[in-house]
């Protein structure tokens, strides 16, 4: 026989289980008037409140079981948390890191200061997406939150898993390692602030989800460069095609059906002078719209924008003097 054993053989039964509350044997009249059971097996208590021995329960007709203490422990701490809708919640720091295309690390944490928060919507042992947990509530910041209480078995791995998955933060208050002996005074104060408490699981899952898109966006910076830095390569003709626009409509002026088809892209600035136009200085990128026949829709609809493309113009029959072009095809790797 372990210590542990020959410790809980020991420990008087404080506590009572009454209408489904714990009461505690001061709080009952003595005898079978106590109308008590036990909180682990359910057998009958008689409340034993003499002179000599401190007040206690036992078991009426059959022999006092060993686990009766850890049980009403575990029963009262949660229904301390229901009674007093408060609890300390410990510090935590959170932090994820992820890398980008270029091998360049990301971070993102939170840090979250120890406090007391008050509750709402408290409940004991509601069922939620696969997993039960002790006490369920919604803190004063409109969060939800688990609660268990570690008497003799922490929380699973199973348990954990699951509970992962929500958006649900989850603490342990730890109280293993309070005597079995403790007053209802000192078990309120320890489930409340001064046990070991500690998150299961904080903002993991909101962290991650955060520096993901965040990567995903610098990942797609990162393409987008590499392709302006493909179009001012010596390959002629090449644009970053940004997007299309498609639609129809009425002219009020014209008094007649209209379609329209653009085209959005970047090219680089002019660098050369023309016949008619001498260039002192230029650089960089400019964002052009062009027109843009339908019959390249089915091919615009089959490209990851933006996409580094090569432009097939037609001339565009227009009134007066200059000609106007209107873009025909497109080829592209990507497509």
């Amino acid at each position: 026989m372990n210590n542990q054993s020959v410790e809980l053989q020991n420990v008087e039964l404080l506590f009572g289980l009454k209408n489904e509350k714990i009461v505690s044997v001061n709080d009952v009249e003595q005898g079978l008037d106590c109308g008590c059971c036990c909180p682990h097996c359910n057998s009958r208590l008689v409340a034993k409140k003499g002179s000599i021995r401190q007040h206690h329960f036992a078991h009426y007709e059959s022999d006092d079981c060993q686990h009766g203490p850890e049980t009403a422990l575990h029963l009262l701490a949660k229904q301390v948390i229901k009674e007093h809708e408060k609890v300390l919640i410990p510090s935590h720091y959170d932090n994820y890191e992820l890398e980008d295309s270029l091998g360049i690390n990301h971070q993102n944490s939170t840090y979250i200061k120890q406090s007391v928060t008050h509750l709402s919507q408290v409940e004991i042992e509601k069922p939620l997406e696969g997993y039960q947990p002790d006490v369920s509530a919604i803190t004063e910041n409109g969060e939800p939150l688990d609660i268990e209480i570690l008497v003799t078995h922490a929380v699973d791995e199973e348990k954990s898993a699951l509970q992962a998955q929500t958006h649900r933060k989850m603490i342990e208050i730890d109280l293993s390692m309070l005597p079995r002996t403790s007053s209802y005074d000192e078990i309120v104060i320890a489930t409340l602030y001064e046990a070991p408490r500690k998150f299961i699981s904080g903002d993991e899952k909101h962290l991650k989800a955060e520096i993901n898109d965040k990567v995903d966006i610098i990942n797609q910076s990162h393409s987008s460069h590499e392709k302006i830095k493909a179009m001012h390569a010596p390959s002629e003709g090449k644009v970053l095609l940004m997007g299309y626009k498609f639609g129809e409509g009425y002219s009020p002026r014209y008094k007649s059906q209209f379609a329209l088809g653009h085209l959005f892209f970047i090219k680089p600035v002019q660098s050369t002078s023309t016949k008619n136009f001498t260039l002192k200085a230029s650089g960089g990128n400019e964002l052009t719209t062009r027109d843009v026949h339908e019959n390249v829709l089915e091919q615009l609809e089959g490209l990851e924008l933006p996409a580094l493309v090569s432009l097939t113009f037609e001339a565009k029959h227009s009134i007066g003097h200059n000609t106007k072009f209107i873009v025909t095809g497109i080829s592209s790797e990507d497509v």
